[in-house]
């Protein structure tokens, strides 16, 4: 007598929103082999980095038996379903994505896609967050493929404790090939523009100016087996990472600098 395997269970949320393209073909792709649970931003929530919402309720609109619809940025859908929505299953994976637009570099520090892996990792569970190179009409189509058979034969088993993986497909069609990276580096160059300048005058009595802040320049610092160095040549970039941001290789040197600015030595410490 042969046993099946039991179906896995993984949660999809992401920072585009619950109908954005890559996450509704993923859900499809995922559904062939998994039962698949979705809470997901009602709108795209894009570059809201690890932000949670406070301040006022929050909702969650049911579409489905598996499927919400929430009022707030990625780590609330997380912790939406982990705790309260879904907190009755043993979730297998949590994947973040499929962002339009990459997080490599610095990027990673504003990415909501980013922030639902990191905060899924952060309450123990094992997440993988998925983005492909940013167009008007995304191709998801390689990346679906790629992550259908990378969640297949993944051993979770020996999935590293709090610990996620960054994904990034190239633009494109592929099979790409796949490089293990770490994080690189990009240089931006941000401008801030008024907003109805020539209503300036207008609006001097309330003392109120308003401004966009824009990217013009991105300079991509790709040093070989970086995130930014893959995708730029065509690879499949897997960085392994985690919410702890400690420098390590900071703490000799910052020893020493703590000696030198902290004259009473009997209030140092320096355990770390």
């Amino acid at each position: 007598m042969t046993h099946r395997k039991p179906r896995m269970k993984i949660l999809l949320v992401n920072d585009d929103g619950i109908e954005a393209l890559g996450l509704v073909r993923l859900e499809e792709a995922l559904s062939s082999f998994c039962d698949v649970y979705v809470v997901a931003p009602e709108t795209e929530r894009s570059a809201c980095s690890h932000s949670i919402t406070l301040r006022r309720p929050i909702e969650a609109k049911q579409i489905s038996q598996r499927k919400f619809a929430v009022d707030g940025v990625p780590a609330d859908c997380v912790n939406l379903a982990l705790l309260n929505l879904f907190a009755d299953v043993d979730f297998d994976l949590v994947l973040s994505g499929i962002n339009n637009g990459f997080n490599t570099g610095e990027d990673v520090s504003y990415s909501g896609t980013v922030a639902g892996a990191i905060e899924a990792a952060s309450l123990g569970w094992r997440a993988i967050a998925l983005s492909v190179g940013y167009s008007e009409q995304p191709k998801v189509g390689s990346a679906c493929e790629f992550t259908v058979d990378f969640v297949r034969r993944l051993s979770l088993e020996d999935f590293p404790d709090r610990c996620f993986l960054n994904i990034n497909f190239p633009r494109g069609e592929g099979p790409f090939p796949v490089m293990l990276t770490r994080q690189g580096r990009l240089r931006f160059e941000n401008d801030v523009v008024e907003v109805d300048a020539d209503s300036r005058e207008k609006e001097a009595a309330a003392r109120t100016r308003r401004f966009r802040i824009g990217r013009t320049t991105r300079t991509d610092l790709a040093a070989e087996g970086t995130d930014v160095y893959a995708v730029s040549n065509g690879f499949i970039s897997i960085t392994p990472m985690q919410s702890d941001l400690t420098d390590v290789r900071a703490l000799g040197l910052m020893r020493h600098l703590l000696r030198s600015a902290l004259p009473d030595q009997s209030r140092l410490h320096l355990e770390a």
